[in-house]
């Protein structure tokens, strides 16, 4: 997307699982992650769903792990509606590691459930805002408005636009 910026963005990946996790997958693959995250300059962001999940697009939709917790740990199965704007990236900017294409994996999203999602991140940027500094580095001004913007131009023109086209108008 053309503005990747090494100092301050994560590096989200998604995974798609042909059956869900058992619990000790999980806790091998959740541990593999913690000891990797040590190691790596950039915040990971590390989602696994079923192939199912990715298929079958639900609100919220269901996942089998979910890296980092809000303690630097993993999350062992529950749902999250941030995962439909992934999805939606996903086929708009996503690349395939391994697998199959993403376009046989993941289905298209249906707007008004992306909407449901942005505006429920619209609410965790509002009670943020409201309460003051997250965690004593408040960078929530900044990110609700650039998620505004983009939000817009997808309402008016159906754009998924960068951070960077999101900051210019674009």
């Amino acid at each position: 997307m053309d503005c990747f910026n090494t100092k301050s963005n994560d590096i989200d990946l998604t995974m798609a699982v042909n059956n869900k996790l058992t619990k000790e997958q999980k806790g091998k693959i959740g541990n593999l992650f913690i000891d990797y995250q040590k190691n790596f300059k950039n915040k990971l962001e590390i989602s696994a769903v079923t192939s199912a999940a990715a298929k079958e697009i639900k609100y919220p939709p269901e996942y089998e792990l979910n890296f980092p917790d809000e303690q630097g740990g993993y999350n062992a199965g529950g749902d999250d509606a941030n995962l439909i704007t992934d999805f939606v990236m996903i086929r708009k900017r996503g690349m395939t590691l391994r697998g199959r294409s993403l376009e046989d994996v993941f289905s298209p999203v249906p707007d008004g459930l992306f909407l449901k999602a942005v505006i429920k991140d619209f609410e965790w940027c509002f009670n943020n805002v409201i309460r003051g500094e997250d965690e004593g580095k408040c960078r929530v001004p900044l990110y609700a408005v650039l998620k505004f913007c983009r939000a817009l131009a997808f309402s008016k023109e159906k754009i998924i636009a960068s951070k960077k086209k999101g900051v210019n108008g674009q």
